[in-house]
């Protein structure tokens, strides 16, 4: 049936989940925001960015460095302007490697949540045909259902 867990993909993917988890939590707590600055420059900051009620924000922001009408301050985690260069004023290499992985990290959670939800929806037909079986099959389809579902059980 291709389940994830059956095989060595499972033990892999176990594995990844774990490297996943361990950079979540070594970096630092959100939400993050960032911001774009300069008009022909390809420079931005990303960080934990709160409003005048001290709420954090996330996503795509203007800050009062850039906008006077603002009531948003980020505080850099990490930011980068014009001429390549990057700087954090809390430098956490955590957040660095975090934002790194993210683009292969979160396609590949979205994979194993989609073969999950094909796992559950296979088992939820399993079990109308099993509910089936045993309410309407002979009494032989039962003993035998019910071997099967031992076996199934030593197996594991």
């Amino acid at each position: 049936m291709g389940r994830l867990q059956t095989s060595t993909k499972g033990g892999e993917i176990m594995g990844k989940l774990e490297d996943i988890k361990n950079r979540v939590n070594k970096a630092t707590e959100g939400p993050w925001a960032w911001e774009s600055f300069g008009e022909k420059i390809n420079a931005y900051h990303v960080g934990v960015a709160y409003d005048k009620n001290d709420k954090q924000v996330e996503g795509h922001v203007q800050t009062e460095r850039y906008d006077p009408e603002s009531d948003i301050f980020i505080e850099d985690l990490l930011w980068r302007n014009s001429f390549g260069e990057n700087e954090g004023s809390s430098v956490n290499f955590a957040d660095a490697d975090f934002i790194s992985y993210s683009r292969n990290d979160i396609p590949f959670l979205l994979d194993v949540l989609t073969e999950k939800d094909r796992e559950i929806k296979q088992l939820e037909k399993e079990k109308e045909w099993l509910i089936e079986e045993v309410m309407y099959g002979s009494f032989q389809k039962k003993e035998h259902i019910c071997e099967q579902m031992q076996q199934a059980i030593k197996d594991g």
